[in-house]
């Protein structure tokens, strides 16, 4: 038990570098309103996650345990961080934007 969360970690790591990297792009705004949208949406999501991380919805480990159990924090805050991801996501495609790769200007 004691390797299995150094490995996951690693494992987390190795296929996270491993992501290709995306935008948003909105065809019908100009692009100085991307990065604004972008952040409303991401605070929105963040105070979304955290109300119901303190209301004690959406997350399989109770606060106390996670004050003791070091493994269900770190679950916990990667299932927040998830979440917060997807929520990004969704306010985004209903606000109009599009996901597309983003080229890597080092080549």
């Amino acid at each position: 038990m004691t390797l299995t969360f150094p490995i996951l970690i690693a494992i987390a790591l190795v296929l996270g570098a491993c992501t290709e990297k995306i935008r948003w792009e909105h065809p019908g705004l100009p692009t100085a309103q991307w990065d604004v949208d972008k952040s409303t949406c991401k605070n929105a999501a963040v105070l979304k996650v955290n109300s119901d991380i303190a209301i004690g919805r959406g997350f399989s480990a109770r606060d106390n345990d996670l004050q003791h159990d070091q493994y269900a924090y770190q679950m916990a805050r990667y299932e927040g961080l998830r979440r917060q991801k997807k929520l990004t996501e969704a306010c985004m495609v209903k606000k109009g934007y599009q996901k597309v790769k983003a080229i890597d200007k080092k080549k």
